[in-house]
């Protein structure tokens, strides 16, 4: 029985051993890696991006083409497209037959857009960090399951960031309607400014944000974290409602949680279940 068992103990670690190999084996002759790239000279006014396990890049193009570009170090991603009449779909899907553990290198997807043609913008990621610049839709969605979104000088009537895990950066981007939600990340926001409301949550992370001056109304929520606004000059109208059920108000060095500086726009509504809120 003893010897039985030392060979099947033999005969699993052998397996194991040769599965370990084919995996070094298999990422090592594919580290060259490998680029797809499509080109679209048509008029593209909805695009929608889904990936599977990849970051994604939005820039602006330098002219009226659109151009997608799929970079995968480990060669096992594939780029798909599919345009009818103006509406552009591009996937970028895993082919390789191992399970996925993670990468320190995942597959980038880079995307230049038209600046002013776009009339919605959707970007769906399973794993994957977010980053979109200098473009300027009517208004787009980004999403990832797990990954950090950051939006820096975007322009549009509407947009919102999640993730389920990870960080949201914002930075001189506007919109009429702005709105922001981590599930287990923190959330910052610089020279950020929309016309009619500013809604910003996270479950688990604190809220910031860095503002010439506060003239349009916010919504901040926090389940477990601080919410911080840093305002270089002082509001000279609308009213502050905050409320901290753990934690400490301080709102200009008043620590009421219902401060009006006269009229009633625009509503700074702060709501933090364990945290502090700080107006400064």
């Amino acid at each position: 029985m003893r010897k039985s068992g030392r060979i099947i103990l033999l005969i699993v670690f052998f397996l194991l051993l040769a599965i370990g190999l084919i995996i070094f084996l298999f990422n090592t002759f594919t580290a060259s890696g490998s680029s797809q790239e499509v080109f679209f000279d048509e008029e593209i006014r909805d695009i929608t991006i889904k990936v599977e396990n990849a970051n994604v890049i939005m820039l602006s193009s330098e002219n009226e083409s659109t151009t997608i570009e799929l970079s995968d170090s480990n060669n096992d991603s594939k780029l798909l497209t599919q345009l009818k009449g103006t509406q552009l779909t591009v996937e970028a899907r895993s082919n390789s037959i191992f399970f996925d553990f993670g990468s320190s290198n995942p597959p980038v997807l880079t995307v230049h857009i038209p600046l002013a043609n776009t009339t919605i913008l959707k970007v769906n990621s399973g794993d994957g960090n977010l980053n979109l610049a200098d473009i300027g839709p009517y208004e787009f969605e980004a999403y990832t399951a797990n990954g950090d979104i950051a939006i820096q000088n975007v322009y549009a009537k509407y947009f919102s960031a999640e993730t389920a895990n990870g960080s949201i950066f914002m930075k001189d981007s506007a919109a009429q309607g702005i709105s922001a939600n981590s599930s287990n990340g923190d959330i910052q926001l610089e020279n950020i400014t929309s016309d009619v409301n500013l809604i910003a949550h996270s479950s688990n992370g604190s809220i910031e944000m860095k503002t010439e001056m506060l003239n349009s109304s916010i919504e901040f929520t926090t389940d477990n974290g601080d919410v911080t606004i840093h305002t270089e000059n002082k509001p000279t109208q609308g009213y502050v409602e905050a409320k901290a059920s753990n934690g400490m108000i301080d709102i200009f060095g008043d620590d009421s949680g219902n401060v009006s500086f006269g009229g009633e726009f625009p509503k700074l509504k702060v709501d933090v279940v364990n945290g502090d809120i700080i107006m400064e």
